[in-house]
Formats: C-alpha cells, sequence, structure tokens
C-alpha cells in the first residue's frame, strides 16, 4: 500500500465526499483508515480515516483542491465536449453519460 496522505479528515463521511471530490478533478484517491475511526477515544493512538493518492503530482494538486474546498474557494468546472462521440456535458461530469468516454484531465 504505497501512496500519499494528502488530507486526514475528522470522519469517515468526510473522506469520502473529499474522495470523490478529488476524483471529479480526475485524481485517484483511495481513503484508508475508516474503519479505525469507531475506536477514537478507546485506542491508545487517533484514528482518523485519510485520503491518499498515488502519484506525487497528483498529491500536490489534490493538497491544493482540498484546501480550496475547505475555503469555499473552488470553481466550477467549466462544460465539455466528449472526444469519442462529441456529446456536450456540464462540467460536473468526470464521464461521458452516452459512451462512457472519461473527461480529459484539466491542463495543469
Amino acid at each position: 500500500m504505497r501512496g500519499f496522505k494528502v488530507y486526514e479528515a475528522a470522519n469517515p463521511p468526510q473522506a469520502e465526499i473529499l474522495k470523490d471530490f478529488l476524483g471529479g478533478h480526475g485524481i485517484d484517491a483511495e481513503v484508508r483508515d475508516q474503519h479505525l475511526w469507531g475506536g477514537v477515544g478507546e485506542l491508545p493512538a487517533d484514528s482518523y480515516p485519510s485520503i491518499w493518492v498515488f502519484s506525487a503530482a497528483d498529491a500536490q494538486t489534490a493538497r491544493k483542491l482540498i484546501r480550496d474546498f475547505e475555503t469555499g474557494h473552488t470553481a466550477s468546472r467549466p462544460g465539455w465536449q466528449c472526444r469519442r462521440c462529441g456529446e456536450h456535458l456540464e462540467g460536473q461530469f468526470t464521464q461521458c453519460w452516452h459512451c462512457g468516454q472519461a473527461r480529459p484531465r484539466d491542463p495543469d
């Protein structure tokens, strides 16, 4: 289990929301230690759920996106056109509803 820890969440729902938020921006992430959260206060160490990504480049971008999310500075993404079938989609969609093609990553 390698990767880069980008965030420690207050609870499992918050971790899942932020993981999905990152996924919406083309960053593959996973939540780890969400099952230990129930033992907070009972276990000898704090065990909060954390969000991990799999590349150093994604880690830096993910941390910035999460900071922007927490401060309310997230800009809505512009609409896009599917490269495979030409369908026009709204910005929040990460894949084409018509053919299933993934949205291209935004340029950095």
